[in-house]
Parts: C-alpha cells; structure tokens; sequence
C-alpha cells in the first residue's frame, strides 16, 4: 500500500476546511459508492479548490481520490513527486474534448487509449477517479455545459480489458451544492448520486458488425445523458440570473433564516420558486421584479437581510396602526441587546481572555480525542482545537460589530438630510450585479452571464443613504408583492403547492423557533403570507 503523504496531508487540510469554515456538511447517497472496485466520480464544479476538498472529506469509506492533472506538470522532477504523491493522474491535454479516434491521428496527435492510459491503469488498480464535466470552475445560475471526460475515460477503460469480463466499473455524479459558498459558515450538501454501471454498455461498445468508434461515440453519448440528467435533477437551474436573485430573496422573507430551511429539502424548495418565478404572468412578474430589487438593494448596502430584520422587522401589511419612524424599532433592538453585548465584548477584548475558549477548547480536544502515550498525538489535538477556539471567538465579536455596522447604516440614512438626487443615477444599483462570463465554457449560450454590468460609479455624496431608505421601501413591497401572491390564490399548481410546502414547515416548528427570539419578530407566517392561516379568512 503507498503511502501517498501528500494526499494524507490533503486530506486532512479538507477535513479542517469543511468542517471548520462551513457550519454544516450533510452527505445523501453514500450507499451508492462502493467500498472496493474501479469508481469514477462525475461532480458539479463551481467552487474551485473547496470542490476538491469537499469529495476528498465526504467520500465514504475514506477512499483515496485521485484527479487529473495536466502531464506538462510532471516535466519537473519535484513537482512531479508531488502530484504523484498527491495520486494525480497525467492527462497529454484537456479529456473532456474527447475528440479523436481510437487509432494514431495522421498528424502525430495521440490516440484516445493514450490519453486515458494512466486513467485506464487506475481504474484497473480499482481505485477512484475524481472529474468535473463542466470543465472549470463558474458562478452561474445554472449549470452551462457537460463534457464528456467522464465518459470517455470509462469507454476507453472497457476497451483497455478482455472482452466479456465484468470490469465493476461504476460512474457516480454527484451535486456538490453550497447555500452561500462564499459566506463564512454557511452550509454543503453533498449528493452521490445512483451510479451507472458501465458494464451495462459492454455489448453495444464491442458489437462486432459495429465501427468502434462510432460505437464508443454512441455509448459515451448515452452516459452522459445519464449524467447531465442527474447533476441537473440535484442542483439549482434557473433561467436567468434575476430568477435566481429573486429565489434568494424569497427565501428570506418566507424562511427569515436560511438556516431552517433543512439541506434536505434545499434544492427541492429553491426548484420550486424557480418554476413559480419563471412565468410570464402579470403577477408572477411583478412579484419577481420586487424580489430581484431587493436583494440588489441588499447586495449594494453590504446588509444582510435576517440583521435588518432583528432590527427592523418589516410591518404587517394589513396592520391598521399608524407606521412609526423608520429607527425607533432599530433602536430599542439594538439598546434592548446592547447591555448583553457590552458585556461579551469587553470579555473579548483582553489579548488574555481573546485566547482562553480556545485554549480551553485545545486541552479538552486533546484530553477526548487523543491518545495519552502519544505526544505529537496530544499537540496535533491541541492545535485543531485551540484554532477553531479562536476561530469561534472571532466569528461571535464580528458578527456582533455586523449588526452595530447595520445600525450605523439606518442611522445615517434618516438621520442626516435627505438629498436631491437624480433618479437615473440611482438606477444602476436596481438589479443585482451578473458574474462574468467565463471564457472556457463551452456549449449552451451563457445568456444574460455574458454582459457584465457595468462598473459602478463612485458614488455621489447622499446615494448611500438613499440606498438605505430605498432597501427599506423594496423590502415592503418585495413582501407584499409575495404575500399578495399567496394569498389570492391564482390556482396554479405550484402556488398551491408551495402553500402547502409552507404549511408542512410550519408544522415541523419552524415558526417555533422564531416566536423564542421574540414577540417583537413577526413572524411571515403569522401575517399574511400563508393564506390558510385560521387568524386571515
């Protein structure tokens, strides 16, 4: 058995990472990849290393993961150590063409048996092969193309053995999604999918009356079909970007805190507004231009929705009392929790009382988990625990100073003068930024992803402040322009059904959680936008 030090090191690097950084990692399927035997593994890609560092940590029974590198990188004597301890696999260039045939091209260019060749020796050793069919790393609002590497590598592996001997091959895909993967401790799930058994296609692959490479083609075809239909079912499509904004924001209003939706059900409930949002109704359309204004809104003010409404919780809209000013809720909130606050602060500010949690947290790491008679045992424990410690140290005093930065946002806002400004200036920050468009890929238009908005420009003297106040106009009309929705009941499936989804996560005590923080958060579900709430006839 190698020993393969550099992926141990990994490995142990992406544990720290997932479980450190992110709050939560939840993995589905892990009976559909098996303990032993040949295994390729077909993942969505669009958190570049994090990616990586997600399949080596979730992969069950801690298989040893291997994925391909460029072979120009292993010209070089060290870096080639390296990666072969890592256990990457040289690719002559990029497998997802998957062009060319199975002989010697005329120009010199190598066959596709040698392009797969270390991967086809791999798959024989029975280990496991790591791809990511898109090709690259993106942010997209859906996936935007599926090569074939995958595949390929399996057809050629077939080929690479005797005809009529059951290879084991399986081919799992798998949906890597994240809640908000920039965030700090925000959430993954991790999908392995059904797997699809290669050995299935043997037949059509070595038909004899068949031309190879047209079989090869066929098969690879139907694999990804397979594949594509799979990573698509367990991740969020949209089709657009502001589709996308608006089901974020959505989820904020109907949810409060993300963090009860369960990870379960999170692409199954995202899914579900994206079909309600992607409709041309005169309704539907409103209600989305709302939510995308929004959440723009949110994006430009550097404000998280679940701290403004801690402070400033959005009235009900039948709600017959006179509305009062804008900072008197923001206020008594943040003078109600500023006593608390003070007091967790000022612990938190001696450099000695800063490194107690994680001190303590060190000595009871080691005392649990490590062995006695072992010393380097003993100050690996040590380190781990006294750095996350810290790390939770850290993460309670900024999110604290998170929402004094809020309140200080509010407070400018009304407070100081109201400017006079040009309603075209403000304009620009009305819908949410796109992401780029990423050069290498390939295949289905990137639509809207391919204009970047513009830079946006310094801002004048006053547009902060009336981002604010506008934030807080969107937020009204966002919720009522979604409650109104609900509430009239158009008929359709999907709103029915997302009522009824509603309902169920009602029941499960999602609003319980809620009431604790409070009688001062009201709570959507006790207003009006469930409208099978008894108190709403």
């Amino acid at each position: 058995m190698e020993l393969k030090l550099v992926y141990r090191a990994l490995r142990k690097v992406s544990d720290w990472t997932v479980t450190g950084y992110y709050s939560d990692c939840v993995v589905e399927g892990g009976e559909n990849v098996p303990e032993t035997g040949p295994l390729i593994i077909a993942s969505t890609h669009h958190n570049e290393l994090i990616d990586i560092a997600a399949l080596t940590a979730t992969i069950p029974y801690r298989r040893h993961v291997s994925f391909w590198a460029k072979s120009t990188m292993f010209a070089n004597p060290i870096t080639r150590a390296i990666l072969e301890s890592s256990g990457a696999i040289p690719v002559r260039r990029n497998p997802n063409n998957g062009s060319g045939s199975s002989a010697k091209t005329n120009n010199g260019d190598p066959s596709r048996s040698t392009l797969f060749r270390e991967s086809s020796a791999a798959l024989a050793a029975g280990q496991v092969i790591g791809v990511f069919p898109e090709g690259t790393s993106y942010t997209s609002y859906r996936i935007l193309q599926v090569l074939p590497g995958a595949a390929w590598a399996a057809v050629e592996f077939l080929r690479s053995q005797q005809r009529g001997v059951k290879t084991g091959l399986k081919l799992v895909p798998v949906a890597v999604v994240y809640t908000d993967k920039a965030r700090y401790r925000s959430r993954i799930l991790v999908k392995y999918c059904p797997p699809i058994h290669v050995d299935d296609y043997a037949e059509e692959l070595f038909e004899e009356t068949a031309d190879p490479d047209a079989a090869s083609r066929s098969v690879v075809k139907k694999i990804m079909v397979q594949v594509e239909k799979q990573m698509m079912e367990n991740t969020i499509n949209a089709p657009d970007w502001d589709t996308l904004c608006a089901v974020r924001s959505a989820r904020h209003f109907l949810w409060t805190d993300e963090r009860n939706i369960k990870l379960a059900d999170w692409v199954g409930v995202s899914q579900r507004l994206v079909t309600i949002f992607d409709n041309t109704l005169s309704p539907t359309t409103h209600l989305k231009s709302a939510l995308t204004k929004y959440f723009a809104l949110l994006h430009f003010t550097g404000i998280k929705h679940s701290i403004l409404a801690s402070l400033s919780p959005s009235s009900p809209t039948s709600s017959s009392s006179p509305p009062s000013h804008p900072l008197v809720q923001p206020t008594i909130s943040l003078l109600t929790s500023l006593p608390v606050a003070l007091i967790r602060l000022a612990l938190f500010l001696p450099p000695l009382l800063f490194f107690t949690p994680g001190y303590i947290l060190g000595r009871l790491s080691a005392r649990w988990l490590a062995s006695t008679e072992e010393e380097e045992t003993q100050a690996q424990f040590k380190a781990v625990g006294g750095g996350l410690g810290v790390m939770t140290t850290f993460a309670l005093v900024l999110g604290q100073l998170q929402r004094i930065l809020t309140y200080h946002k509010l407070l400018m806002a009304f407070t100081l003068p109201r400017l006079k400004l040009d309603p075209g200036q403000m304009e620009v920050y009305m819908k949410p930024p796109r992401p780029p468009a990423n050069p290498f890929v390939k295949g289905p238009p990137q639509g809207d992803t391919a204009v970047a908005l513009e830079v946006v420009p310094i801002r004048a003297p006053g547009t902060s402040r009336e981002l604010v106040r506008r934030l807080l106009d969107a937020r009204d009309e966002a919720q009522e322009a979604l409650s109104g929705y609900l509430r009239e009941g158009t008929g359709e499936a999907e709103g029915e059904a997302l009522v009824e989804l509603l309902n169920a996560r009602k029941n499960e005590g999602l609003t319980a959680s809620r009431h604790q923080k409070g009688k001062t958060q009201q709570s959507l579900y006790d207003t009006d936008i469930c409208p099978t709430n008894p108190s709403h006839p």
